[in-house]
């Protein structure tokens, strides 16, 4: 990024797979081949635990940390075309676990952003997020953690039978000892009785994406903020 100017990449996913860890360290060669700069300064996710904070640590350069949460609410506005200084508007973040303001985990906020700026105004209560990121990968999880906070009587509803033919009472008591973060997508899903457990078998032969993904690049692009 260089003034209001910024140059895209691809998408690459999760980088905690290894080799989508070596897709995008090949890109980021790529490009700095290409454009034939050197970084004054490094901007990354906040999360210390994320490859990306981790690898912008190791550069040896200035490192900015921008809240996750934020920085999706900023990307949809430059999708957008928001002017840098068009003022400041009202975001529902309806993501997965980002880091927030004082070392929060954050998940379902209603935040007042700007380009530069980024203001909390609420959000989802927090509950216990049971495995980590494993209630990500079997919603039925999240989907327990929120019944047992809310729904009292939730054994009464159809609904939450995916969660019934689960071994809940175990996770119940380890959700009472669990830390409190949120998830909303996954008990979303659940509830749409999506399958139990999710599991991702690529194959990009038989892949049919939607009309409107065709219209995205496969390689960097360029992109100007006004």
């Amino acid at each position: 990024m260089r003034g209001s100017q910024a140059v895209l990449s691809q998408h690459f996913g999760d980088l905690g797979n290894e080799g989508v860890e070596a897709q995008w360290r090949g890109a980021l060669s790529t490009m700095q081949d290409i454009y034939a700069f050197q970084p004054e300064r490094v901007v990354c996710d906040a999360h210390p635990g994320y490859h990306t904070q981790q690898w912008a640590q190791a550069q040896g350069l200035p490192v900015e940390t921008v809240l996750h949460h934020h920085a999706h609410a900023a990307a949809c506005l430059a999708e957008n075309g928001w002017p840098r200084e068009g003022g400041d508007v009202i975001a529902l973040t309806l993501d997965g676990i980002g880091m927030g303001e004082n070392g929060a985990l954050w998940g379902g906020e209603c935040l007042r952003v700007s380009y530069l700026a980024c203001e909390r105004l609420g959000g989802l209560p927090a509950v216990a997020l049971p495995g980590g990121d494993l209630a990500a990968r079997q919603p039925w999880r999240n989907l327990l953690a929120h019944c047992l906070a809310f729904v009292p009587d939730w054994q009464q509803y159809p609904e939450t039978r995916a969660v019934q033919r689960q071994n809940w009472p175990l996770l119940a008591t380890a959700i009472r000892r669990a830390s409190t973060r949120r998830r909303p997508r996954p008990v979303v899903a659940c509830l749409m009785r999506s399958p139990a457990r999710w599991v991702l078998k690529p194959n990009p032969g038989k892949v049919k994406w939607p009309a409107g993904w065709k219209r995205w690049p496969r390689s960097a692009r360029a992109s100007t903020i006004r």
